[in-house]
């Protein structure tokens, strides 16, 4: 995640994005929680639309814990 004067990207570039956003979050994240990710996501409030996919058993890394 980059950071950018106390704020991290998603803070910073979460209103401007008016297009399709599509989540994939692993419920075995240890980087980043599914309700740190759903807090951020509420953050995209120009998003349209927002889908969100939590993957059980998915980590960090998805491609790498859940090929398809």
């Amino acid at each position: 995640m980059l950071s950018c004067g106390g704020q991290n990207s998603i803070q910073i570039l979460a209103p401007a994005p008016s297009v399709p956003i599509l989540v994939l979050h692993g419920t075995k994240d240890i980087v980043y929680s599914v309700p740190l990710m759903r807090e951020w996501s509420s953050l995209l409030t120009a998003a349209n639309p927002l889908e969100i996919h939590v993957i059980e058993g998915g980590n960090h890394f998805l491609n790498a814990s859940n090929p398809i």
